[in-house]
């Protein structure tokens, strides 16, 4: 039963990230369609 809901939380966890990354190369494209990808990304990371 344990394992089961660990691998349930790894699952939610991999889904949320998944989805964060996907976020970030969307958001990633959207700044340098702009071109202003070079003038934010520094404050980003």
């Amino acid at each position: 039963m344990q394992t089961k809901q660990s691998y349930n939380k790894l699952k939610c966890l991999l889904k949320n990230d998944l989805l964060w990354k996907l976020y970030l190369r969307t958001f990633k494209s959207f700044l340098k369609s702009w071109g202003l990808q070079k003038a934010i990304l520094p404050f980003l990371w």
